[in-house]
């Protein structure tokens, strides 16, 4: 499968429900976690992602707020839209509206539970694994992993700037509201085109 990925934020019960249909598909069907234990109250919080790939549903994620850390989790692509980088891109995607809405003069932490095989790919996007492998209740092996962009607070705004102007190019951004029902803020970086 090939083309150019659209991400958003989840605006509509019509998007979420999809973004459920895929990770009912990827964790509960393939990977054989509960359903109690995928879909949890953490979701009528969290700011949750879909990309599509020529209106098709394809990829989904969340995240959400603690205190001075963002959780991100969740993060899932359909089987046959797997190997062609929308697995990366939705992470940056997601990484690039974090760093876009923090304050500069904040410290943050991003941080997820990546399971135990992928954490290569996380490693590649900048995370440190911390703390020992659990099983966080899905019968999957994971470790925690990190990333501090504490030290960027002195030009965070003029990064995530810049990384919204780089993946311009690469993937399209819809900047819309923060999760479903919250109203959505002005960004200046609005509806750029970017191609996977």
């Amino acid at each position: 499968m090939s083309g150019s990925p659209e991400f958003s934020l989840v605006q509509t019960q019509a998007d979420l429900d999809l973004c459920c249909e895929i990770r009912r598909a990827v964790f509960v069907v393939e990977q054989s976690v509960p359903l109690s234990e995928e879909f949890d109250t953490i979701d009528a919080k969290a700011t949750h992602v879909l990309g599509r790939l020529a209106g098709r549903a394809v990829a989904t994620g969340r995240l959400y707020r603690i205190r001075q850390v963002w959780r991100i989790g969740r993060i899932a692509v359909v089987a046959d839209a797997r190997g062609s980088g929308y697995g990366t891109a939705l992470m940056r995607f997601v990484m690039a509206h974090i760093r876009h809405i923090t304050a500069a003069t904040d410290p943050h932490q991003m941080e997820l539970d990546a399971q135990v095989g992928a954490i290569s790919f996380y490693d590649r996007l900048g995370f440190t694994a911390i703390g020992p492998e659990f099983d966080d209740g899905s019968g999957i092996l994971h470790r925690k992993m990190a990333l501090n962009f504490e030290k960027e607070a002195g030009f965070a705004k003029f990064f995530a700037c810049e990384t919204f102007m780089f993946f311009a190019q690469r993937l399209k951004i819809h900047h819309k509201p923060r999760h479903f029902g919250q109203t959505a803020r002005v960004c200046p970086l609005d509806a750029y085109h970017f191609i996977a």
